[in-house]
C-alpha cells in the first residue's frame, strides 16, 4: 500500500540526506531518527552519523596553501 511505499520514499531521503554531506539536513534527520519504524529511523541515524563523520573529518584535515 502506499503507506510501505512512503516508508520507503522517507528511507530514501534519509540516505540521501546523509550522503549529502550537508549538515543543514541534521534538523530533519534527527526528526526522522525518532520515527517508530525502524526502516526509516535507522537509515535516519546512520546519516547523522555520517554527516558529523565528514564533518570531524572536513574540520581535521589540514589546510593546503599554495
Amino acid at each position: 500500500g502506499w503507506r510501505a511505499k512512503y516508508s520507503g520514499f522517507l528511507r530514501n531521503v534519509a540516505i540521501a540526506m546523509g550522503n549529502s554531506g550537508e549538515l543543514k539536513f541534521l534538523p530533519a534527520l534527527r526528526k526522522l531518527a525518532e520515527d517508530a519504524r525502524p526502516e526509516i529511523s535507522a537509515p535516519a541515524r546512520l546519516a547523522i552519523r555520517k554527516l558529523q563523520d565528514s564533518s570531524a573529518e572536513t574540520a581535521e584535515a589540514p589546510t593546503m596553501r599554495a
